[in-house]
């Protein structure tokens, strides 16, 4: 949590300077105030799972779906999205090469609620997901447990989300957001297979298309 705090805020210190440098345009970057854009969204996840005993953001996924944005005032907008979203862990290269691939692929349907704060083409997230468990795949050294293993998946996953990004006209923007599960993702109630909590945490490098 710190570490993506301690981006957000570095993030936000170059968007200041961005900004400064930019005062004087006529920012047709920006979405006019009082109204809505709906947008598509296609991106890129790098996944990790707090709690599988293995380390790093070695497992990508894809993240699609649309966006729908309302600005409120000059430095406030809503947005709210829902969006196809791949989750989960892999072994790095090393680990597959002497024991096979070992990979967690949680699918999920997505639901962000941002509060965003705008100034110019730049945009600063944070807010709140929910997602939905629809499918999962896992696979141990190459073999294949899903069915041993999938149970103990809760269907539910609630998440905090933090982000930045910057539109370079009306219409196209990208932007980067830091999510991490806030509660287990795990029911370590249905046997011993899974005995300790685990997390979803992954890194988004998107971009998005406005209408």
């Amino acid at each position: 949590m710190k570490k993506g705090v301690s981006i957000l805020i570095f993030l936000f210190v170059l968007g200041t300077q961005m900004t400064a440098q930019n005062e004087g345009d006529e920012r047709a970057n920006e979405i006019p105030k009082g109204t809505f854009k709906a947008g598509l969204v296609l991106g890129l996840n790098a996944c990790q799972i707090d709690g599988d005993a293995f380390a790093g953001y070695n497992k990508l996924g894809l993240q699609a779906g649309i966006e729908v944005a309302y600005r409120v005032d000059n430095l406030w907008m809503y947005s709210v999205g829902i969006f196809y979203n791949q989750k989960g862990s892999r072994t790095n290269p090393q680990i597959n090469r002497l024991f096979g691939v070992t990979h967690y692929q949680l699918d999920y349907v997505e639901v962000p609620l941002m509060l965003n704060y705008v100034d110019g083409g730049i945009r600063i997230s944070a807010g709140l997901s929910y997602g939905r468990l629809i499918d999962i795949d896992i696979a141990l050294d190459a073999v294949d447990e899903t069915a041993l293993r999938a149970p103990y998946y809760l269907d539910n996953d609630f998440s905090v989300v933090l982000g930045f990004g910057y539109f370079i006209d009306e219409h196209w923007g990208f932007d980067f957001r830091w999510t991490r599960s806030i509660l287990n993702i795990v029911d370590l109630d249905v046997g011993n297979i899974i005995n300790q909590p685990q997390v979803n945490k992954y890194l988004s490098f998107r971009s998005t298309y406005l209408f």
